[in-house]
């Protein structure tokens, strides 16, 4: 029998709060990297299947599930060289707004520390069909390019640059040494996904309306996810944007106890999404879909290693944000109050377009 095997060598580039049972103690699991697999299965498979239902077959047969049974290949963690640390000097204003609940005041929790080296190996079952090698193939490279694992990931932490990639034993993959071979990789991934859809999928997932820009690069990559988190800090700030300028005007009409018809175009960077006013109203402000906890964010930043720098990709992979059947909810102490959702994608299009010298990939 022949075991079909492919083998991803990644390096982490900033911390990862990646953990299992103790949340103190920071691990590479095989379950977290199956299910990061899975995100990035959906992602690029619907250029592939066409329907939201052919996908989520096609993912059950490949990854397992209680009805289809086992998944069509193993996962194994190699060649870990990897540091651990508590010690949170590199928090600075901007890294730590994008690592929310990763706060100071946790320090007994270990990271994953920049720098570290692993492998993951996949071994399919022998009949395995070089479409569902493929796709897992998409999957890993996808992790490697736009992803990370752990906590925050959607925010740059814990992101994963892909060194190298082999499909029986046959390198098929080239480390990109700078912007521009950087931009081709993403070029050409974009290109092998195939017909994307045109319209606003029914799930996170690549289509015609995503986008993908290189932004800014420096020399360490802690200080670049530090000039993000004050980037989206001072874009999403009230005093700098009218939009949200607006957001908070009508947050306060809320607590005041006045009718709102529309909640802050700010909730498209996803929920929950809380308000606290410590002067003069004292006065927290929850925001959330009227059934679901959450909705993640559709804007993807990841910090990539180069030769010599490190790049920060901004991903968009707008979607119907929530079912048909949700509100957005918004609740304080005197008001409680539910509305459409009608969220302007044009917000986060806005903040992309903010970096002057940005690289666009073509979609």
């Amino acid at each position: 029998m022949r075991y079909r095997k492919i083998q991803a060598k990644y390096k982490v580039a900033t911390p990862m709060f990646l953990s299992g049972g103790d949340q103190d103690k920071a691990e590479l699991r095989v379950v977290s990297i199956k299910g990061v697999l899975r995100f990035w299965f959906r992602a690029t498979a619907l250029s592939q299947y066409d329907s939201w239902l052919k996908v989520k077959e096609a993912e059950q047969l490949l990854f397992g599930s209680a009805d289809a049974g086992q998944g069509a290949f193993l996962i194994k963690i190699h060649s870990k060289q990897i540091d651990k640390s508590v010690n949170r000097d590199w928090f600075k204003f901007g890294s730590n707004y994008l690592g929310y609940g990763l706060d100071k005041t946790k320090t007994s929790r270990q990271y994953i520390k920049p720098g570290g080296v692993f492998t993951i190996e996949v071994i399919f079952k022998p009949g395995t069909s070089d479409d569902c090698v493929a796709a897992i193939k998409r999957s890993l490279i996808a992790l490697g390019l736009f992803g990370g694992l752990g906590a925050r990931s959607r925010r740059g932490y814990g992101s994963l640059s892909l060194e190298s990639l082999t499909v029986d034993n046959n390198e098929v993959w080239n480390k990109p040494k700078n912007q521009q071979d950087l931009l081709s990789l993403l070029n050409n991934f974009i290109e092998e996904l195939g017909q994307l859809p045109v319209e606003l999928p029914e799930y996170t997932a690549f289509s015609k309306k995503s986008r993908i820009a290189l932004t800014i690069t420096n020399n360490n990559p802690m200080k670049l996810l530090n000039i993000m988190g004050r980037e989206m800090m001072n874009y999403r700030g009230a005093k700098t944007n009218p939009i949200f300028k607006q957001d908070a005007a009508k947050i306060i009409r809320l607590t005041k106890g006045q009718t709102i018809e529309e909640h802050p175009q700010r909730i498209v960077f996803g929920l929950p999404h809380n308000y606290y006013f410590p002067r003069p109203f004292k006065e927290s402000i929850s925001i959330n879909a009227n059934e679901l906890q959450r909705r993640a964010s559709p804007l993807f930043i990841h910090i990539h290693e180069l030769e010599n720098s490190y790049v920060s990709i901004l991903t968009l992979l707008p979607a119907v944000f929530l079912p048909k059947n949700q509100k957005i909810f918004l609740s304080c102490k005197k008001a409680n109050r539910s509305v459409n959702t009608n969220v302007n994608y044009n917000v986060i299009h806005n903040f992309i377009d903010s970096f002057a010298n940005r690289l666009e990939v073509t979609i």
